[in-house]
């Protein structure tokens, strides 16, 4: 039994390389939270005061055992070794997380406002890309962008574009929305800037609900699903 329990927990085996070009080898089954840890400043919980985090490699596995025995490998490598897996790798998201046969990949970006709880910006499953549902949060003062519904649909369509531009997707790609609103009489307004972030002839499937309450009280949240540029 846990045996079983632990393979449905996905172990990291990571690097991150500091602004000052320290290097760090850890283990985590939080991968985000463990970059974001180790993203130096204040707050900073193992780096501290060694600048942010330039760039990050990481591998995944369905155990403890496998991820913390290839831990142990790499802190033997010497310096050059490692900065050659991770020059090579260089932190792009999505990151790999494997399990069996299938493939899914996880989503990160600056660009977008971090995700506060457990769930991920975005996620790549196949050729298909998944995104959170976004509000019109300024992703580097983390505060809500405007008071009516045309500001804050104009950030939350940005915030969307740029997860999924940072997975390899677009605007044009989007497949599918579902747009949540605080009040439905807002629709018409809401239109008119949605209209103008996508194609006119190829506007993607989309459901339109009002509900009683989001997040920091925002007006609108919007998530996708869209294809991956070939």
């Amino acid at each position: 039994m846990e045996e079983d329990k632990d393979r449905q927990t996905i172990h990291y085996v990571y690097i991150v390389k500091c602004a000052d070009n320290t290097l760090y080898t850890g283990w985590t089954t939080d991968l985000t939270g463990r970059i974001k840890a180790h993203n130096c400043g204040k707050g900073a919980k193992y780096t501290k005061g060694r600048g942010p985090v330039t760039l990050y490699y990481s591998e995944s596995f369905e155990t403890m055992s496998e991820a913390l025995k290839r831990e142990n490998q790499i802190k033997k490598l010497d310096r050059s070794q490692k900065l050659k897996m991770i020059t090579k790798f260089q932190g792009k998201t999505p990151i790999n997380i494997q399990r069996g046969t299938k493939m899914r990949k996880i989503v990160m970006t600056n660009a977008a406002p971090a995700a506060i709880g457990p769930y991920s910006q975005g996620n790549i499953f196949g050729n298909l890309i998944f995104t959170s549902g976004q509000i019109s949060v300024d992703p580097e003062t983390g505060n809500i962008v405007g008071t009516t519904i045309e500001e804050q649909t104009e950030q939350v369509l940005k915030n969307v574009r740029a997860i999924l531009e940072e997975a390899g997707s677009s605007m044009d790609n989007v497949l599918k929305t579902t747009v949540f609103m605080k009040n439905m009489n807002d629709f018409t307004a809401m239109n008119t800037i949605y209209a103008k972030h996508f194609a006119e002839g190829a506007y993607p499937s989309r459901s339109a609900v009002e509900i009683a309450r989001l997040p920091k009280d925002a007006l609108i949240e919007i998530e996708t699903i869209a294809y991956l540029n070939v």
